[in-house]
């Protein structure tokens, strides 16, 4: 039996469009309040054996639901984004002590970006050489543009291959400071051996 509700003098019971209604809007509130990520599930094969995949099959999934078209545009434009803040804390650690010199007296992010990118323009121009465009030359930063990266007012873009080139370069550098901070630690518990 559905619950009596007290409408000003009568009992009044709740209908299924009533509590219909109330769910979806307790749903929407529900919905409101959270991300909402999706999940496609992918077919593997026709056979339904364990192991199998069928690349002819799996192209043809992502391309009927629309994701290799997706990845296509968001490969074609600037696909990786970050925030100026976030860009300098990824990237500084490539170009060192030559940031902290350039963008002592700035407190603008925007133009901190702006020399971090003149800074990693050399390198990046060869590691994009070696990689992807042989032909490519970056004269000044002007043209950082042509090659996928852009600063914005509060973000900085890059393409897909600036991006590529950019983790390598990070990559690079990281691998780097972790052997020498290996060979630190090393020599310091060698040292302590040997003097006790």
């Amino acid at each position: 039996c559905a619950p009596l509700k007290r409408n000003s003098s009568t009992l009044t019971r709740i209908t299924v469009s009533g509590q219909f209604a109330s769910q979806l809007k307790g749903l929407r509130a529900r919905i409101e309040t959270t991300e909402p990520h999706y999940i496609r599930c992918l077919k593997p094969n026709d056979r339904l054996v364990a192991n199998h995949f069928d690349e002819s099959l799996i192209a043809h999934q992502l391309n009927c639901a629309g994701v290799l078209p997706a990845m296509k545009i968001a490969r074609a434009g600037f696909a990786m984004r970050y925030l100026h803040t976030a860009f300098i804390q990824r990237y500084r650690p490539i170009v060192g002590l030559e940031l902290r010199h350039s963008a002592r007296k700035l407190s603008d992010h925007q133009a901190t970006c702006q020399i971090l990118i003149g800074l990693l323009s050399e390198r990046l121009e060869s590691e994009m050489k070696q990689k992807t465009q042989p032909n490519i030359k970056i004269d000044d930063v002007a043209d950082i543009v042509s090659w996928g990266v852009q600063v914005g007012k509060s973000k900085v873009f890059l393409r897909s291959t600036a991006s590529e080139a950019l983790e390598v370069l990070r990559t690079a550098t990281v691998n780097e400071a972790a052997i020498i901070l290996q060979a630190k630690a090393r020599t310091f518990l060698c040292q302590n051996r040997f003097y006790l």
